[in-house]
């Protein structure tokens, strides 16, 4: 199921009027990270790279799938960390 899902969200965002090179994105409740990886793959696609991209999830083990899945579709200038929504000031200033 995972993968079909990125691949919607990759198409998703392949056609998106809102994409531009440089963007800032921050994916909250990142999850395993297939927003995050369709949204790199779309902005690729489009040779509108670089960006940089934030990530957070309340759960290390999302964490944990996130990172496995970096380890097969690399982005270069990512951060990621676990933290709650509800408690932002435990986030990096970045």
């Amino acid at each position: 199921m995972a993968p079909r899902y990125r691949r919607g969200l990759t198409r998703f965002f392949a056609q998106a009027d809102f994409l531009r090179p440089g963007l800032n994105v921050l994916d909250a409740g990142c999850g395993t990270g297939a927003a995050t990886l369709a949204l790199r793959t779309a902005l690729g696609e489009r040779n509108l790279l670089p960006a940089r991209f934030n990530a957070f999830d309340l759960t290390p083990l999302m964490i944990s799938r996130f990172w496995k899945a970096l380890d097969k579709h690399p982005i270069a200038d990512i951060e990621l960390v676990a933290a709650n929504v509800l408690q932002l000031q435990a986030l990096p200033a970045s």
